[in-house]
């Protein structure tokens, strides 16, 4: 299970939400206010974040936002992939097709560098059994093992970055829809508010 952190934990973002959750005084639904999705990025790292945190106010409240569960329901079943990018992105300061791309050849490189050092542990690994080496027999299978989890950490950055780069187009679409949605729930809301409180100015 994928950690945000204590300040992402479910019960300080319902906390974090619950000054939203106010009883109406008709039956219009409460929801979220339109300026808490608009966002704005400059790089694909901070649209990537953003769409993160939208997915995260969209689970934590779905009835009080359930236009924008809709419109978010493909993202949130891709959340763990969205966490993904976003903490690698984090992480080696991605924040352009450029800075992915470089990343993701250093991936490349370093599995090249690793392939070649785990042959060389496995051709001793070879040696010392052929010897009944039992202590270097442990230390080259330990040192493989290592070598193993890194590649597989490498190729797993790969994939990432390459999901970075072909789901861009998807999540800028996704970001305008989010950005019109919000909008025309405000202004739905705001409608209703003054139809709502007409008859009060009329008494």
């Amino acid at each position: 299970m994928i950690n945000l952190g204590q300040e992402y934990s479910e019960e300080n973002l319902r906390a974090y939400f619950r000054g939203w959750d106010v009883r109406p005084q008709s039956n219009i639904q409460p929801q979220i206010p339109a300026k808490n999705y608009v966002f704005s990025y400059d790089n694909w790292q901070t649209l990537v974040v953003n769409i993160v945190a939208t997915i995260e106010a969209v689970r934590v409240c779905p009835d009080q936002n359930r236009a924008m569960y809709r419109l978010m329901a493909d993202e949130i079943r891709k959340f763990e992939k969205r966490v993904a990018q976003q903490n690698l992105m984090l992480d080696h300061d991605l924040k352009n097709d450029d800075d992915v791309c470089r990343y993701k050849s250093e991936c490349e490189a370093e599995i090249g560098e690793l392939t070649e050092t785990r042959q060389r542990f496995r051709n001793a690994l070879k040696r010392a059994v052929r010897a009944d080496d039992t202590e270097k027999i442990c230390e080259y299978k330990d040192e493989i093992s290592l070598l193993t989890q890194r590649l597989a950490l490498m190729h797993c950055h790969i994939r990432i970055c390459n999901s970075i780069v072909d789901d861009e187009p998807e999540l800028e679409l996704k970001q305008r829809q989010i950005y019109d949605l919000a909008l025309e729930q405000e202004r739905r809301q705001q409608q209703q508010f003054r139809y709502s409180n007409k008859g009060d100015y009329e008494r």
